[in-house]
């Protein structure tokens, strides 16, 4: 944490690290980073990029999602499949608008259930993506059949008459193809940017103390490339997908993110969003910008905190402050 600097309330105090000062004043008034921090570290700008499902189109998935389902209604409304037949367009543009909707949010919910499972999550990224569309199209089959009957879908005389139980199973049959195509189309940016981690650790005189994983993670650092190093800076869901950033770069990983920080635990770092965590020891300052508070990482990486992790926030960043004086004041 040398030379991190910390402003906890619009214009409240801001604290040095390194000599542990509180202090009034602007960003102009900082001490000067090349006193503080003679290895450029605090300078040195690690581009943490911004990612959508896609990368290219710079969204996040709830967004992406919701622009997928979009047209998959308008489009399935167009086309008009045989099982919309006799509905108005308005009528058939809420018929499919209630399929795809609740079957997105199944899909979506299925894979992040699915990714908690040691077993599932040892699968590849796209074993995964395929099982868990197998598993929604199985729940979404009987919400297909209450949509049926409340827009009154015609039926030939055979699918009036036959039992309950075969009716969903035809149903299902109907959906498992459709389902597994499109999640797989859905979630094929993001799969294609998925790196591979290597599990096998690097000889010890290469790898840093600090930076050698516990057993704990060793699951989690399989999946994270070498080439981003091990010095964990902040966490971000991307729905079922993690986006891990690191000192040297970020990735984009499939790993659920409540087990994530799970694993990681409170000793490296905090949950500042349902969505964020950060490692206390890059934040680099905490700041409001009209009645959002904003975490600035190392790197340039601002994250929003939420409400509920204001003031779990402030605590943790003054028991890190108050811990560094402390070790500083020891003795050697």
């Amino acid at each position: 944490m040398v030379g991190r600097l910390f402003a906890l309330d619009g214009g409240a105090p801001l604290c040095d690290l390194r000599s542990h000062k509180w202090f009034q004043g602007s960003r102009e008034h900082r001490p000067d980073h090349r006193m503080t921090d003679p290895e450029g570290i605090q300078n040195r700008q690690v581009p943490h990029r911004r990612f959508g499902p896609s990368g290219a189109i710079g969204i996040g998935w709830v967004p992406y999602l919701a622009l997928c389902g979009a047209g998959l209604t308008m489009g399935l409304a167009w086309i008009g499949p045989r099982a919309a037949e006799g509905l108005g367009t308005l009528s058939a543009v809420a018929f499919w608008g209630a399929h795809v909707g609740p079957a997105l949010a199944l899909l979506a919910l299925t894979q992040t259930g699915l990714a908690r499972i040691p077993r599932v999550a040892v699968l590849s990224g796209l074993g995964q993506v395929l099982l868990a569309a197998i598993v929604a199209s199985l729940l979404f089959t009987p919400v297909a059949l209450v949509v049926d009957s409340v827009f009154r879908v015609e039926q030939s005389v055979d699918d009036a008459t036959e039992p309950l139980l075969l009716a969903a199973a035809r149903e299902f049959a109907q959906f498992a193809v459709p389902f597994c195509l499109t999640w797989t189309l859905i979630n094929a940016p993001s799969l294609m940017r998925i790196e591979t981690g290597n599990p096998e650790p690097q000889p010890r005189v290469m790898t840093p103390a600090n930076e050698v994983p516990p057993p704990a993670l060793a699951a989690f650092w399989s999946r994270i490339p070498r080439r981003l190093g091990r010095d964990l800076v902040a966490l971000s869901a991307e729905l079922h997908y993690l986006r891990v950033h690191t000192t040297l770069g970020d990735t984009l990983i499939l790993y659920p993110f409540g087990r994530a920080t799970d694993e990681l635990g409170e000793a490296r770092g905090i949950r500042i969003h349902r969505s964020h965590w950060v490692a206390l020891d890059h934040v680099q300052e905490v700041r409001n910008e009209g009645g959002r508070m904003i975490c600035r990482m190392v790197g340039g990486l601002d994250l929003p905190v939420s409400r509920t992790y204001r003031v779990t926030l402030k605590e943790a960043l003054r028991a890190s402050v108050a811990a560094a004086s402390a070790s500083r004041k020891r003795p050697e």
